[in-house]
């Protein structure tokens, strides 16, 4: 059976190829994670949101319909738990650059071993924040 990083960079190539995404301002080099919807991934995604909130919001009398803004007082990330909880201790293996928690990583017998290739070669952990920092306006306020 396939490894799941081999069937995702199958799915990906096929999004690609079919037309359904494309690396973010990929004609000068990309930017890692982001991604632009092509003609049939834009029908796709607003085909998906549409039939999610049919079954989640309007054929549930407990529900509600919200869109609200993601840039919001800091507060509101503090007291939700966001800026304490959205950040993890990662290792990267220095050969396929991987990133994962220290305690996922698979254990053989000459130790701890990259789940993608193998390597026993990893940086030292250090902490990733899930979350981007953003500022609004030309100061930063903290």
């Amino acid at each position: 059976m396939p490894h799941e990083h081999e069937l995702m960079d199958k799915l990906v190539a096929f999004a690609k190829r079919r037309g359904f995404i494309f690396p973010t301002a990929e004609v000068y080099g990309g930017l890692q994670g982001f991604w632009d919807w092509g003609p049939l991934g834009v029908l796709l995604k607003n085909n998906i949101k549409k039939s999610w909130w049919r079954r989640f919001v309007q054929n549930r009398s407990n529900v509600v319909g919200l869109d609200s803004s993601i840039i919001t007082n800091p507060t509101v990330f503090k007291k939700s738990g966001h800026i304490d909880g959205f950040h993890d201790m990662l290792i990267e293996c220095r050969s396929c650059h991987e990133r994962m928690r220290p305690e996922d990583i698979a254990s053989g017998d000459d130790g701890a071993k990259c789940s993608k290739c193998g390597s026993v070669d990893f940086t030292d952990a250090k902490d990733f924040n899930t979350m981007f920092t953003t500022y609004v306006g030309p100061v930063a306020f903290l």
